[in-house]
C-alpha cells in the first residue's frame, strides 16, 4: 500500500499503482470471492487512512462489474450445492435406500446429510455477513455493495427457476403421466449409461417408487428450497446495508448534536 513521508496513505501513488503504463486503468485482480473480500480489506484500510472523503467514481464501472460477476458466480455455485443436496441428499437417497435397498435410514446419516446441504451455505453466509465491519467510506461501501448484490441475484434467480422447475414436475406427474412416464425411462437408460452399471432398475419400479417418494417431495421442495435460497441470499445483503444505514443515522446525529451545541 503506497504511503507518503508522514506515514499516511498517499492517494497519487495509488491512483498510479492501478494504471498501466499508457495511463488506462488496470482490471481487477480479483478472480474470486476470496481475492474480493481481500481487496475489499484493502479498500477499508485505504479509506480509513484518508482525512476527507474519496469520489465513489474511484470505484470504477468495470470493478462494480467484475466484483458483480464475481459474486455471482459464488452464488450459483453455492446454491447449486444447497439445492442438489437438498434434492438429493436429504430427499431422493434416504426413500431411494429403503425402497430398493430396503434398509432404514439412521440417525447419524440424517445428521451428516443434512450438514452436507447445509453447512457450505451457512458458513459463507455468515462470512459475508461479517462484512458489515467494513462497511464504510465511499468506494468500499460501493464495491460490498456490487459483490453482495450478484450473490443475492444469482440466489435470488435460481430460487424462481427451481421452484417453476418442481411446479412443472410435479403438475406434469399429476396430469401427463404417460410424459412423465418416458421421462423416467431415459433418466433410468442415462444413469445406467454414466455409471456403466452392468444392470438397471425396471421403468416400473423407478415409476412406482417416482409417485409414492418423490412426487410428494416435489411440492414441498418447490416452496421450501425458494424460501431457504431467498432467506439465504438477503441475510448478508440487509446485515451489511443495515449496518451502514445506522452508522449514518449515529453520524447525523452527532452533527445534530455538535451544531445544537
Amino acid at each position: 500500500m503506497p504511503v507518503s513521508k508522514d506515514g499516511a496513505l498517499d492517494l497519487d501513488k495509488a491512483v498510479n499503482n492501478i494504471r498501466n503504463d499508457n495511463d488506462s486503468p488496470q482490471e481487477s485482480s480479483s478472480k474470486n470471492i476470496i481475492d474480493a473480500v481481500s481487496e475489499i480489506q484493502h479498500y477499508h484500510v485505504f479509506e480509513m487512512q484518508q482525512e476527507g472523503d474519496i469520489n465513489q467514481n474511484f470505484f470504477t464501472l468495470r470493478q462494480v462489474f467484475n466484483f458483480f460477476k464475481i459474486g455471482f458466480k459464488s452464488g450459483f455455485i453455492e446454491s447449486l450445492i444447497f439445492v442438489l443436496g437438498v434434492s438429493i441428499l436429504q430427499n431422493l437417497y434416504p426413500s431411494f435406500k429403503v425402497f430398493f435397498l430396503k434398509m432404514p435410514i439412521y440417525w447419524y446419516e440424517t445428521l451428516i446429510l443434512l450438514a452436507l446441504s447445509y453447512v457450505p451455505i451457512i458458513v459463507m453466509t455468515i462470512w459475508l455477513s461479517f462484512l458489515f465491519r467494513l462497511y464504510d467510506g465511499a468506494i468500499t461501501k460501493k464495491a460490498i455493495f456490487s459483490l453482495l448484490s450478484g450473490r443475492s441475484v444469482a440466489f435470488l434467480v435460481k430460487s424462481i427457476a427451481i421452484y417453476f422447475l418442481f411446479k412443472y414436475l410435479y403438475e406434469m406427474a399429476l396430469y401427463d403421466t404417460d410424459s412423465t412416464y418416458v421421462m423416467i425411462s431415459y433418466i433410468n437408460k442415462g444413469i445406467t449409461f454414466l455409471l456403466m452399471l452392468d444392470y438397471a432398475y425396471k421403468d416400473i419400479d423407478l415409476y412406482v417408487y417416482y409417485y409414492t417418494y418423490v412426487v410428494p417431495a416435489i411440492k414441498d421442495a418447490a416452496n421450501y428450497v425458494s424460501l431457504s435460497m431467498f432467506i439465504f441470499a438477503t441475510i448478508p445483503f440487509f446485515t451489511v446495508v443495515g449496518k451502514g444505514v445506522y452508522v449514518k443515522f449515529k453520524r447525523d446525529k452527532g452533527v445534530i448534536q455538535y451544531e445544537q451545541y
